[in-house]
């Protein structure tokens, strides 16, 4: 009976660990959000120069 009981509790735990647990992004998720940011604030610095230049559209 002693065994059931602590089985349960240790199953029962490890439930509630995965069902509170963050889910990890994807390495490559975050590589494709480095990027996008990335490329934006290059878009941006680009319209700030052809701002400075006169060069805007």
């Amino acid at each position: 009976m002693k065994e059931v009981t602590c089985l349960a509790l240790v199953f029962g735990g490890l439930g509630f660990y995965f069902m509170i647990k963050q889910p990890q992004p994807d390495p490559k998720d975050l590589v494709i959000q480095q990027q996008d940011q990335r490329i934006q604030q290059l878009e941006a610095e680009q319209r700030g120069m052809e701002r400075a230049l006169g060069l805007s559209r």
